[in-house]
């Protein structure tokens, strides 16, 4: 695996146009960092199969903060943000359950399924965490599909706070292994 500036650079990049305008018309995104379980370098197309309307259009200077965002974040943040990502559409698929917008609800749901899917796909097996993460990953896919199919925020929120739990842990070993480093760059940045 390659794990150069220029090839973290080009994934953070697939990363931000995938979020930005998740079609499922073959959009890539980045894997997301290359701590255990997880490899870095990493594309992956999310099929024609599956249509997602597209990510709202945001203004010129947030679309270019979100950009810079993706592209300078550390290889290990970009987890962070793919979580973040999921949980974000979780709760706009609850909301849209909520309001009985059943297709915002339905479009939500899919985009937080590409993402964890995403974070599945990139584990890297050579870490034993690897098994224990996908089965988690499994689990919460399964109850967004279960959620989507009947409509049922219960089973979305059950996802939702799998998602939180897993994202605090992975920021408590993002911060753990900073402090292991002392505060240096990863390897591949700057």
């Amino acid at each position: 695996m390659y794990q150069g500036h220029a090839a973290q650079a080009y994934a953070a990049q697939k990363a931000y146009s995938a979020t930005k305008n998740l079609t499922g018309q073959g959009a890539g995104v980045a894997a997301p960092g290359n701590l255990p379980g997880t490899a870095f370098g990493d594309t992956v197309g999310l099929g024609s199969g599956s249509r997602v309307a597209p990510a709202p259009e945001i203004s010129g200077g947030a679309e270019a903060y979100a950009a810079q965002r993706v592209l300078t974040a550390p290889k290990e943040e970009l987890t962070l943000l793919l979580y973040d990502g999921a949980i974000k559409f979780v709760n706009q698929s609850i909301r849209a359950l909520a309001d009985r917008d059943y297709q915002v609800a339905h479009n939500a749901n899919l985009r937080a399924q590409a993402i964890v899917r995403e974070l599945m796909v990139t584990l890297d097996t050579q870490f034993e965490i690897a098994g224990n993460l996908m089965a988690l990953y499994d689990y919460v896919e399964y109850r967004l599909i279960q959620g989507n199919i009947k409509k049922d925020p219960e089973q979305l929120s059950e996802a939702r706070e799998m998602l939180q739990e897993l994202r605090e842990t992975w920021a408590q070993a993002v911060k753990t292994f900073r402090s292991q480093r002392g505060g240096r760059q990863p390897e591949g940045q700057g």
